[in-house]
């Protein structure tokens, strides 16, 4: 028997004091107090219907709980856990309960009759089962939320791995919380495990997603672990008014992280939409909004590079080979235009085996360094056909510099000089590469 249980054992051993010293005056008059202490709130008043009504309710709360004195620990406790989880099922808060239990206790001392000691330890003990009634009511609460959300995410997404990854930390809290529900104790340290050594730590680090926000799932990890496992630490004490409060939390951090998972899998599916599925590449009909975008990362440094690719050959290769292995170049053509570029460059198929290269903030040396290092990756690169032939593949680049007054003109003139570049490229031989600086403009022309 734990101390918790000992402690109740003994305070029953003494509830003939408890019964011997109340009268039922003294227990009407603490309800009376209680009911008076409710309705002074707005929130409360609309519960009652009427003066009558409340006087009924003071009889029948008076006569339950002079019943529960001289009831078994185990009776007593099923008494009070049934009417917390009535109280939490209409909505009454448990903290507002509290208060209302210690204007009664109050009203016990105010007599002057009972123990100070055991009059506070008799309460206390009716708050912990009151609590265990609203923490169970809470729990079934959570669990259907987290199916009906389950459901919804199966409903949302067709990739059942993608569900299943989003629903981690639910399906974690889920078989946790089942534990809580089925034992009403402590299931372990075990069960419960760690966030160092959770999947869900892995899964954190492998997404795509900004810095701070993986630093913020990671924090959310950790405190979603520590506050289950605190929590059954006082379940085991049968510290239920505590548990009670750090279950909402527990399953608050828990939605915030399948929230943020969602949010995340939602940008992935907004990001693959706007590429192209063959390639990877940006889509051209967002071009426009690129463009604008590369503006705005150089604003204040001054230089952009644009760059203009096409595939050498490429029509050559579809009439001798089929359009698979057209497929194919175009596919690892791109895959090695994406390894040579930044993080913050941008590569949209600009055409059937053309692609557009934005490089913000690069000077002019640069540029002409990364345009070389894209014309070789894809010069040095060879693809084997089903029928075991080996194909070569080469691509011409066309590219243009700006900066100065160049930034200001409009991105089509930008993009009609690296065309122009690409074109030269192309009649000089192929798999070579033509830049030029973007000419300034007249005063008169800029806007």
């Amino acid at each position: 028997m734990c101390e918790a249980q000992s402690k109740s054992h003994m305070l029953f051993e003494q509830l003939t004091q408890i019964r011997a010293q109340l009268d039922q005056t003294m227990v009407e008059a603490a309800f009376a107090a209680f009911y008076e202490y409710l309705t002074q709130s707005e929130h409360f008043r609309h519960y009652f219907d009427s003066q009558a009504q409340i006087e009924r309710l003071i009889q029948a709360q008076k006569a339950s709980f002079i019943k529960a004195l001289s009831l078994s620990p185990e009776a007593f406790r099923q008494h009070y856990v049934a009417l917390g989880q009535m109280h939490a099922e209409i909505g009454i808060a448990l903290e507002d309960i509290i208060a209302g239990l210690q204007v009664i206790r109050d009203q016990f001392l105010r007599f002057q009759v009972l123990d100070v000691h055991l009059t506070y330890r008799f309460i206390e003990h009716i708050e912990q089962h009151l609590a265990e009634g609203y923490f169970l009511y809470e729990i079934q609460q959570y669990l259907d939320n987290i199916r009906q959300a389950e459901a919804g995410v199966q409903q949302l997404l067709d990739d059942e791995r993608v569900a299943v990854r989003l629903m981690r930390p639910l399906r974690w809290l889920l078989d946790v919380m089942q534990g809580w529900a089925t034992t009403c104790g402590a299931i372990g340290a075990e069960r419960i495990g760690d966030a160092k050594n959770c999947p869900l730590k892995a899964l954190i680090d492998s997404l795509p997603m900004e810095a701070s926000q993986r630093v913020q799932l990671h924090h959310l990890h950790q405190e979603q672990h520590a506050l289950a496992q605190s929590l059954d630490h006082f379940l085991r004490e049968h510290a239920f008014l505590l548990v009670t409060f750090m279950l909402s939390r527990l399953y608050a951090v828990t939605m915030s992280m399948f929230n943020t998972l969602l949010a995340v899998e939602s940008q992935q599916q907004v990001d693959r939409l706007k590429k192209d599925a063959l390639t990877g590449l940006l889509l051209r009909h967002d071009l426009e909004d690129l463009l604008r975008q590369a503006r705005k990362q150089c604003v204040g440094k001054g230089s952009l590079g644009v760059l203009m690719l096409d595939l050498d050959h490429f029509k050559h290769i579809n009439d001798q080979h089929g359009h698979q292995a057209g497929d194919e170049v175009l596919r690892v053509a791109a895959q090695r235009l994406l390894n040579t570029l930044r993080q913050n460059d941008l590569a949209v198929r600009y055409g059937g085996e053309e692609f557009l290269v934005l490089l913000p903030c690069l000077d002019e040396g640069a540029l002409k360094r990364v345009a070389e290092r894209i014309r070789k990756s894809i010069a040095e690169t060879s693809i084997t056909l089903p029928d075991g032939k080996t194909l070569a593949m080469t691509t011409s680049v066309g590219g243009v510099w700006i900066n100065g007054s160049g930034m200001r003109q409009p991105t089509q003139q930008w993009i009609e000089q690296a065309d122009r570049n690409l074109y030269e490229a192309k009649r000089d031989g192929r798999n070579r590469v033509v830049i030029t600086r973007l000419p300034e403009a007249d005063t008169a022309d800029v806007h």
